[in-house]
């Protein structure tokens, strides 16, 4: 058997190369599939945004709940949807930043389902 060190060698190395394009390809899915949700929610974001500033110019625009809502969502939307943070994102290839952004869109989606709630309270009011 004189060839066998070789032969293991290149079966190592097979196996090395077949595991790194296979969690390359599935890091890769998972970057993609995070970008989508953080794109999802961005725009959610940015809708929420707008019905509210049409819900202030339509009704009394000294609506002061309403007011802190729409700050409150802007800064949120700069803080933690920016567009530096996409690219960012979509750029660097970090376990800890696709973490972190995970948790962040987590929480963000939950914040933007409180805001509807809200909304939809400030719009039946505004029927009354």
């Amino acid at each position: 058997m004189p060839y066998t060190q070789e032969i293991t060698g290149a079966a190592v190395l097979l196996s090395i190369s077949i595991y790194y394009l296979y969690r390359r390809s599935k890091i890769k899915e998972e970057r993609q599939h995070l970008l989508i949700k953080f794109r999802r929610t961005q725009n959610e974001s940015l809708r929420l945004e707008d019905d509210l500033k049409k819900y202030l110019s339509r009704n009394d625009l000294h609506h002061e709940r309403a007011k802190t809502i729409l700050s409150d969502l802007q800064r949120c939307h700069a803080s933690y949807l920016s567009e530096d943070l996409y690219i960012k994102v979509r750029d660097e290839n970090s376990v800890l930043l696709r973490t972190k952004t995970r948790r962040i869109l987590e929480i963000q989606r939950k914040r933007l389902k409180e805001v509807k709630k809200e909304m939809i309270e400030l719009k039946i009011k505004a029927l009354l």
